[in-house]
């Protein structure tokens, strides 16, 4: 397991602060990734740098290695934060944190003083972040069919969408996140209770499946014939990697897939893919990744 953590929103003191810690230090298990800001919030493209960083770190690591994303961020409660957050949804955890207060006055002591608080405090919401990663990973990392793995493009539903938002949006701050994450799924399971095809399909018979009412979204089982495989100079934007190792901070397994049959009628023409674009699909089926990626 490899952990590609983000410390984003740190003013230069605390960023320079930060930097005399090791970051092998603060993340023993993987990399960290920070750079000051210069203003009250984050320019347009400082996401998209970390992700192109995060990027890289999977590039660096074997195909198979679980990866977990990240992301503890000031927020300065402004539109700039909510977009730079809004950049890492849905495979980063997001936590944020308050501002450094630096106050005009202060002498170089008061400082030294105000920043070692506040690299304490950046210490231990990076453990807590952390630990809500392994929390999440918990319900990604299994042999079951799990919502939390299901198509943002694909698997047709505003109760998930909306469910996915919230857990984006919630599981970094609230007070108990496996059991938001368990109540969260028994409300998916009320909307979209499991179902059992009356045909066998391609692997059996009697195993359950989820459905969004015109899928069925079954286990793929032994059969991990094909996944997502990128290359540094690949055409997919670089977010289809990210979004095909760690949902919500949560790794999960690189060769999972969902094996899709139409209930009625045939399959579509097209289906999209992990970055929107349209790829048909097998004779009978399609093959489906987490990230959207049409096998």
């Amino acid at each position: 397991m490899r952990h590609a953590v983000v410390a984003a929103g740190l003013p230069i003191v605390a960023y320079d602060r930060l930097k005399k810690e090791s970051f092998r230090k603060l993340v023993p298990t993987g990399q960290l990734f920070a750079k000051p800001v210069r203003w009250a919030g984050y320019d347009p493209d400082q996401a998209q740098s970390y992700i192109k960083e995060i990027h890289d770190f999977i590039l660096d690591h074997p195909e198979g290695t679980e990866v977990s994303i990240s992301v503890l961020f000031v927020d300065y409660n402004n539109e700039s934060t909510r977009e730079f957050s809004d950049s890492f949804f849905p495979f980063s955890a997001v936590r944020p944190i308050t501002p450094f207060k630096m106050d005009v006055d202060l002498n170089a002591h008061d400082l030294r003083t105000r920043l070692n608080a506040y690299q304490k405090v950046v210490e231990k919401e990076l453990d807590e972040l952390k630990k809500r990663t392994a929390i999440v990973r918990q319900f990604t990392h299994i042999q079951n069919l799990t919502p939390l793995l299901l198509l943002l493009n694909n698997f047709i539903s505003a109760d998930y969408q909306a469910m996915m938002r919230r857990l984006f949006e919630q599981l970094g701050t609230h007070d108990d996140p496996s059991s938001f994450l368990k109540d969260e799924m028994n409300d998916f399971f009320k909307r979209h209770p499991r179902t059992y095809p009356s045909a066998g399909g391609r692997h059996g018979k009697g195993q359950h499946c989820l459905t969004d009412g015109i899928h069925h979204f079954k286990s793929p089982g032994r059969h991990r014939h094909g996944f997502y495989r990128p290359t540094r100079d690949h055409e997919h934007p670089m977010v289809c990697l990210l979004n095909a190792r760690s949902r919500l901070g949560g790794a999960y397994s690189h060769n999972f897939h969902f094996d899709c049959e139409a209930i009625s009628g045939g399959l579509n023409r097209h289906y999209p893919n992990c970055h929107g674009a349209p790829c048909p699909p097998k004779e009978n089926h399609v093959n489906i990744a987490p990230n959207d990626y049409i096998i």
